[in-house]
């Protein structure tokens, strides 16, 4: 029997949470269907197999290699990606991956994709909900949650941190309401193991590191690290952190909660649906005196092993009513060919 042909359409493969996903969907996908990746800006710093200009223009010339399917991500993705569906006569599917948009041209050419698709592919409901009143067909909720790749890691043999931050230099993640809770939460603990584990380019992990430096901060940093060595920082750490004014679904929350970390969050995106008071310390303030009033909570959670045992109860149970994300992407493309 014939694989479904699908190319997903975006416009880098550099670290991020949609490229990231991408990565550690790709082998599982191909098992049951031809998975194509098609990057706009060509190969990107994630290992993963692309095809060119030219085999892209051939799918849409040669029937016999024409997709059954278009997904695209991101805003230029989805233009490149809505043109690629009708000249192979594929059904086009926009993925849209976070509850907010900037830029007036990126929000128009979201909402307008949005509007103009018969079926779209969303990484959670607070997502849906931003776009919603744009919804004319069909959608499907795919969540960024993933199988973990432990392999008998031994606990013992690895360096514990009592708090972890995982994500990509940009200003929405508020780097610097990171590095100020830290400082306050150094200030209240002594010897505070604290892990930042980043992706961007060798200026800005410069960068920071001469923010870390200015403030007097003791923090591991790791650059650019393969998804493994994120996944195994994880499980030897405590407290996981995250300060984003807006996110989708946060793949790396689910993560950490996977992993046993507590979540300290912002509850932005679908993160306020899934971390709840009995499973994580939600950062509603951020004001210095909000912060502080965080950091106090962390350092007596940190002195609590049964607390913090029973709240990382509660957080797996919460991501568990989510079903995986190759499950669901496998199902949404069923859904559109078979139906």
């Amino acid at each position: 029997m014939q694989k479904s042909k699908v190319i997903h359409v975006l416009p880098g493969m550099n670290i991020g949470g949609v490229e990231v996903g991408i990565q550690r969907s790709f082998r599982e996908l191909n098992t049951k269907i031809s998975y194509e990746i098609f990057s706009i800006r060509g190969a990107g710093n994630i290992p993963i197999p692309t095809i060119g200009w030219i085999s892209l223009f051939k799918c849409c010339i040669n029937s016999s290699s024409r997709p059954d399917v278009v997904v695209s991500s991101l805003w230029y993705g989805h233009i490149l990606g809505g043109i690629v569906a009708i000249l192979c006569g594929a059904k086009w599917v926009p993925f849209f991956h976070s509850a907010s948009s900037k830029g007036i041209i990126r929000s128009a050419v979201l909402f307008i994709s949005c509007y103009l698709c018969k079926n779209a592919f969303f990484d959670s409901e607070a997502t849906y909900d931003y776009f919603k009143d744009y919804v004319t067909g069909n959608y499907k909720i795919i969540p960024y949650r993933f199988q973990s790749s432990q392999s008998n890691w031994d606990i013992n043999t690895l360096f514990k941190y009592d708090c972890i931050f995982v994500g990509r230099i940009s200003p929405v993640k508020r780097i610097d309401l990171l590095l100020n809770f830290i400082q306050i939460m150094q200030s209240l603990r002594f010897n505070l193991k604290v892990i930042v584990v980043l992706s961007g380019s060798e200026q800005d992990e410069i960068n920071f590191k001469k923010q870390v430096e200015s403030n007097n901060l003791q923090i591991d940093i790791k650059f650019n690290q393969s998804q493994v060595e994120v996944e195994k920082l994880l499980y030897c750490s405590k407290l996981y952190l995250s300060f984003s004014d807006y996110e989708g679904f946060s793949m790396s929350t689910v993560d950490a909660i996977s992993y046993g970390c507590i979540p300290v969050v912002r509850p932005v995106g679908q993160i306020g649906k899934y971390v709840t008071d009995d499973g994580g310390i939600i950062i509603s303030d951020t004001s210095q005196n909000g912060l502080l009033d965080v950091a106090l909570k962390c350092q007596s959670l940190l002195n609590n092993e049964t607390l913090m045992q029973n709240m990382s109860d509660v957080s797996i149970g919460n991501i568990n009513q989510f079903s995986f994300y190759v499950d669901a992407f496998l199902d949404g493309i069923d859904i559109l060919i078979n139906k």
